[in-house]
């Protein structure tokens, strides 16, 4: 769905009929989804939900009524509030799964990481910043961890079975 918000500089959608299916998808209104991304006046939440782009002036230049924001702006601000509620949604679904009706102590773990952050695969030229240097090592330890555990674990009780 999110490869259906097709956008222009001019904050609306490049194809109509992407984004009526999109609104459709959603239980909206073509005018509730385009008032919903693009009505936006000063970057503040945008900001925040997409901070690991870059720095300040990178959406343009700041002026007395705040920063400009652009369609791209709009669209990652709106798919990253849809990626949180369907986690949201998710957590909840498994919650439920594993509630029982005796008492008992359990919990599961869900990790979210951004993945690797690299800027020049975002045509930035610039070099990384702490927080994705931050981003990177916890997602290098987390994949060293998960490698650890499934493979070289497994692999080992094996040839001990052997």
């Amino acid at each position: 769905m999110c490869l259906s918000l097709s956008y222009t500089g001019r904050k609306q959608f490049a194809r109509h009929e992407w984004a009526q299916k999109a609104a459709y998808l959603l239980g909206c209104t073509l005018e509730e989804l385009s008032s919903s991304i693009f009505k936006h006046q000063a970057k503040g939440p945008i900001q925040r939900s997409t901070s690991f782009r870059g720095g300040p002036d990178e959406a343009g230049a700041g002026d007395s009524s705040g920063s400009k924001i652009t369609a791209l702006d709009c669209l990652e601000a709106m798919a990253s509030g849809l990626y949180s509620e369907l986690f949201t949604l998710v957590i909840s679904l498994v919650n439920r799964a594993l509630k029982s009706s005796q008492h008992s102590l359990c919990s599961l773990l869900i990790v979210d990481t951004p993945g690797f952050q690299n800027p020049r695969m975002a045509k930035r030229q610039r070099g990384a910043t702490f927080e994705e240097l931050c981003h990177n090592y916890a997602q290098e330890r987390l994949q060293t961890l998960f490698h650890e555990r499934t493979f070289v674990q497994e692999l080992e009780r094996y040839k001990e079975v052997q």
